[in-house]
C-alpha cells in the first residue's frame, strides 16, 4: 500500500490536541479507538507511517475533525476545532466500560448473524444445545 510520509505524525498531534493523550505524553490511541470504533492496530500502523489511511481518510478525516489534504499533505493551516462527535459515547465518570460492553454485544451479533446467513444459505438448520 502506498505510504504518504507525515501522516502519522499529524494523526498523532490532531490525538494529542484532541485531549487523547497518555502520562507520557504518546497519543491516546486505545481510548480513541474504543470511542470511534476503529481497530487500534491500524491505528497504529498509521501512526508508524506503516500504512496511509486511503479507503477510510474520509472517516478518519472526519473523526479527527481536519480536511482530506491536511491529513494526508499537510496542506493549510493546522486545525485547532474539535474532534468529531464519537460513535460511542462513554458512561458518566469518564469511564469507557459501558462501550466496550456495546462494542463487544455489538460485535458477538453481527458474528452471530454472519454465522447464521452462512448456515441459510448452505440450506443448514441451525443446531441449539442448551448450556449446562
Amino acid at each position: 500500500m502506498a505510504r504518504t510520509p507525515g501522516v502519522g505524525k499529524r494523526i498523532a498531534d490532531r490525538l494529542r490536541a484532541g485531549g487523547y493523550v497518555q502520562a507520557s505524553g504518546k497519543p491516546d490511541v486505545g481510548r480513541f479507538a474504543l470511542l470511534y470504533g476503529w481497530d487500534k492496530t491500524v491505528l497504529y500502523e498509521w501512526i508508524a507511517d506503516r500504512r496511509t489511511p486511503t479507503r477510510e481518510l474520509d472517516r478518519l478525516s472526519q473523526d479527527l475533525g481536519v480536511t482530506r489534504s491536511w491529513l494526508l499533505f499537510g496542506e493549510g493551516p493546522a486545525p485547532r476545532g474539535p474532534l468529531g462527535r464519537p460513535r460511542y459515547a462513554p458512561i458518566a465518570g469518564g469511564s469507557d466500560l459501558a462501550s466496550v460492553a456495546r462494542y463487544y454485544v455489538k460485535a458477538a451479533a453481527q458474528q452471530l448473524a454472519a454465522r447464521y446467513r452462512r448456515w441459510w444459505a448452505l440450506g443448514v438448520e441451525a443446531q441449539v444445545t442448551p448450556a449446562t
